[in-house]
């Protein structure tokens, strides 16, 4: 609810990307249940691209798994991830697509931004 009542009263954080500004918005439960489903789509990536003739069963096993905590953030800490992880935070405040966001972070900005992130989610779960 916390999260809920924060977009209402328009908490977040400025941030810009390529000369435009966007705000941030602090993570939603719903949020937090998409990082596990990209957590557990990228598993089933990695587990296709070792074994290219998994079978159904297989690949459902795989999904069955709830990622943890280690998992979830080994995955958002690459470039896609972080990609993943800013559509999250800029969602709720501007219309923006995943694509859009994969043009704005490269290997120029993607440790000022991954800095700026982590010291948002900080400061959000602490507020």
């Amino acid at each position: 609810m916390g999260n809920d009542i924060d977009k209402l009263a328009g908490v977040g954080q400025k941030i810009t990307i390529k000369g435009k500004e966007y705000t941030l918005s602090p993570l939603t439960v719903a949020d937090y249940g998409e990082m596990s489903a990209y957590a557990k789509a990228t598993r089933l990536k990695i587990f296709s691209m070792e074994n290219p003739n998994l079978t159904v069963k297989q690949k459902i096993e795989i999904l069955s798994e709830h990622p943890n905590e280690a998992e979830i953030n080994g995955c958002l800490s690459d470039i896609s991830g972080l990609i993943f992880q800013v559509w999250l935070h800029l969602r709720h405040h501007q219309t923006i697509m995943l694509g859009e966001v994969s043009e704005l972070i490269d290997h120029k900005n993607f440790k000022a931004i991954r800095d700026t992130i982590e010291i948002f989610e900080n400061e959000s779960k602490n507020a």
